[in-house]
């Protein structure tokens, strides 16, 4: 049986970051927090990897009307992470990271319905909402973890959130690869290939409403 988490007596927060451990509620919401982090990171740039070689010359624009569409996905999330900053303090970080996960999904799944440039900087504004979950997830692991161990806390959490931004440049030529290999033209198989980072996206969205909390419960003793 798992021992225990050392608690701060007036918190409840852990005094300790056990990554093997999913005990709940404070190892799991740790988990929890970084993977919907990185899930959503590797939603957001889902498809850099793709852009040059396959989706701009599809579409039939050049690299300045591609690098506007990636100026403009990055430059909204500091809009959104505003927003989220408030949402976040309103609902808590369990429904705000909910609901980044399946608002940030839907104009990432909408892509593959894109024709030009104009759509592509309109998806790719709006998928700005996943760079958010940067909010939420630096909030839940604060709310979990005492002053003692807090920042460890937040580094990891924060730095294994972010290779999710690596992560998508090998999940999605993989996947286009496969769909290519299956038969579909390289039109269709990159619109078609964007199913996965929606679908982990939602899946992550699933996990945190009903597996997390959004906080410890306070006074509990400390564990000797």
């Amino acid at each position: 049986m798992a021992r225990p988490l050392p608690l701060a007596p007036t918190t409840g927060k852990s005094t300790t970051l056990r990554l093997y451990s999913l005990r709940s509620p404070h190892m799991l919401n740790f988990h929890l927090a970084w993977f919907a982090f990185f899930s959503a990171f590797t939603s957001w740039f889902a498809l850099n990897p793709l852009m040059k070689s396959t989706i701009a010359p599809d579409l039939g624009i050049d690299e300045h009307v591609a690098a506007s569409a990636d100026i403009t996905n990055v430059a909204s999330t500091i809009f959104f992470r505003m927003v989220m900053g408030v949402v976040t303090d309103k609902v808590g970080p369990r429904r705000a990271m909910a609901v980044i996960l399946v608002c940030g999904a839907v104009p990432v799944g909408l892509t593959g319905l894109v024709s030009g440039g104009t759509g592509l900087v309109t998806v790719r504004f709006f998928m700005g909402v996943l760079g958010a979950a940067f909010v939420p997830c630096q909030y839940w692991t604060t709310t979990f973890f005492s002053k003692k161990i807090v920042g460890t806390a937040n580094a990891v959490a924060g730095g294994w959130g972010n290779m999710g931004g690596g992560a998508t440049f090998l999940i999605m030529p993989h996947v286009f690869a496969g769909l290519v290999s299956a038969g579909l033209s390289s039109s269709a198989a990159w619109r078609v290939a964007l199913v996965v980072p929606v679908g982990i996206c939602w899946f992550a969205a699933a996990m945190c409403f009903f597996l997390g909390t959004d906080k410890p419960e306070r006074g509990l003793p400390v564990d000797a």
